[in-house]
């Protein structure tokens, strides 16, 4: 069976595509576990991989809890809030991109 969190992961990569043109492939396999590739341009795209199926897993839990608890909504709105703030930029992303992964990956938790 197919986690859904990979799905999500895959489909909020391509949305991101234009962040890196290897996110999608980058993304993929690391779902799959293989190994990391070293390669400069790899790497960037791996470590916003990394970073995005990490959010994914995350969000996908805290979307699952609070759908017992809370109006769609509200969920929505507690969880945008809560991947921003566990995205860590380290200067890596700047404050637009941040929010535009936060958002790509609550829209597709959110279906």
């Amino acid at each position: 069976m197919i986690e859904p969190s990979n799905e999500i992961a895959k489909r909020a990569a391509e949305r991101l595509a234009g962040m890196d043109a290897n996110l999608p492939a980058a993304t993929e396999r690391l779902l799959q576990g293989a190994p990391r590739r070293r390669s400069l341009d790899a790497g960037n795209a791996i470590a916003l991989a990394s970073m995005l199926v990490s959010l994914v897993q995350f969000g996908w839990t805290i979307y699952q809890d609070q759908m017992r608890q809370k109006e769609k909504a509200e969920a929505r709105d507690s969880l945008l809030q809560r991947l921003r703030e566990r995205i860590e930029t380290d200067g890596h992303l700047s404050p637009a991109q941040r929010d535009l992964v936060a958002e790509v990956v609550a829209e597709e938790i959110l279906g």
